[in-house]
C-alpha cells in the first residue's frame, strides 16, 4: 500500500508536480495567464482614455452611418429638380450616383476654450465634441454638397442637406493636405472640424505628429485676411489672430450654429459611461486573483 507521504513524492517528482514550477513564484501556466489579463485591462483602459486610439476621424458610429444612408435616400428623393444647383448638382441623372463621404463630427471652440488654448498653444485639448455629424455627399470623388446628421430622442437622424460651398471647400482641402504636409516633411495627420459660432466660422484643425495647424473652411469676412484659404496655418499664429477678432465684437453671443452659418445649434457629447469598463475591470481583476491564489495553493492530499 502506497502511504500518503509516498503519494505526495511521486506527485512532487512527476511532470505535473510543484516541483516543475519555478520556487517561490506561480506556475507558468498562471503567470501567464495572470500576465494576459493584466495586459487586457490595462488595453481596455487605454482605449477608453484614449478614445482616438479606437479608430481616425471619420468612422463614425454604425448607427450614425445608417441614419445618414437613410437620410441621403430621403433628402435626394424629395429635392425639386428646378433647384439641384442649389444643392451641388448638374442634373438629376447625378442624384442616382451621389453617395456618402468622410464623416466629420462637428466639434465646438468656446471663448474660454480659445482663451486657454492661446495660452497652451494647443487647441486639440479644448474643442468639444458635439453629438451633429457631416458627411459630404460625393458624386464620383467631387463633394456637391453636406448631409447633417444629429442625435434627436429617438436616435440619430439626418436632419439638414445643403451647403454646396462648404462641401467644395472641405474636398479642396482634402484634396491639397497630403501635398501640402509632404511639402513640409509631415506625417500623421488627423483632420477635426470646428464650430467657432461666435465668430460665425468654421475651421479645420490638423493634429499631425509636428504640431496642430488649422485650415479655413468658412470665415466671416474680417478673418478672410488673416486666415490663407490655401495655406495651413500653425496654432501658434492663428489662435492670437482669432481671439483678437473675438475680443473685438461688440457682444459675444453664445447661440451656435452649424457649420456653414445655420441656426441649429450642436449639443454637447455626453462623456461614455464607465460603468461597463469597470465592471470588465472587476471581472478580469477577480479572474486574476482566483488564478493566482490557485497556483499558490498547495496540493490537497486525497483521501
Amino acid at each position: 500500500m502506497t502511504c500518503w507521504h509516498d503519494r505526495q513524492r511521486l506527485v512532487a517528482h512527476s511532470p505535473g508536480g510543484r516541483q516543475g514550477a519555478p520556487q517561490g513564484g506561480l506556475p507558468n501556466r498562471h503567470r501567464i495567464a495572470a500576465t494576459l489579463t493584466l495586459s487586457l485591462v490595462l488595453f481596455l483602459l487605454c482605449l477608453w482614455a484614449f478614445p482616438a486610439a479606437l479608430g481616425a476621424e471619420g468612422e463614425a458610429p454604425a448607427e450614425v452611418r445608417a441614419a445618414a444612408q437613410r437620410g441621403l435616400f430621403e433628402f435626394l428623393a424629395s429635392l425639386p429638380r428646378a433647384a439641384l444647383a442649389d444643392f451641388g448638382f448638374n442634373e438629376a441623372s447625378e442624384l442616382n450616383l451621389a453617395r456618402l463621404g468622410k464623416a466629420y463630427q462637428v466639434h465646438v471652440l468656446t471663448p474660454d476654450g480659445l482663451q486657454s488654448a492661446v495660452a497652451r498653444r494647443a487647441v486639440g485639448p479644448f474643442l468639444q465634441p458635439t453629438q451633429q455629424w457631416i458627411f459630404p455627399v460625393l458624386v464620383g470623388d467631387q463633394p456637391r454638397t453636406l448631409l447633417w446628421v444629429d442625435r434627436m430622442p429617438e436616435g440619430y437622424r439626418a436632419v439638414q442637406l445643403g451647403n454646396a460651398v462648404l462641401a467644395k471647400s472641405l474636398g479642396q482641402w482634402e484634396a491639397q493636405l497630403p501635398r501640402l504636409l509632404d511639402q513640409q516633411g509631415i506625417v500623421g495627420q488627423r483632420c477635426q472640424l470646428v464650430q467657432m459660432p461666435q465668430l460665425l466660422s468654421d475651421l479645420l484643425v490638423v493634429r499631425t505628429t509636428s504640431g496642430e495647424y488649422i485650415a479655413p473652411l468658412h470665415v466671416a469676412p474680417e478673418l478672410s485676411a488673416m486666415l490663407s484659404s490655401d495655406r495651413l496655418s500653425r496654432v501658434d499664429k492663428a489662435l492670437p489672430m482669432l481671439q483678437g477678432a473675438l475680443n473685438e465684437l461688440p457682444g459675444q453671443a453664445d447661440d451656435a450654429h452649424p457649420a456653414g452659418g445655420g441656426t441649429s445649434a450642436g449639443k454637447p457629447a455626453s462623456r461614455p459611461s464607465v460603468a461597463p469598463l469597470v465592471l470588465l475591470v472587476l471581472s478580469f481583476s477577480t479572474a486574476s486573483a482566483v488564478l493566482w491564489r490557485r497556483g499558490r495553493a498547495p496540493n490537497e492530499p486525497s483521501s
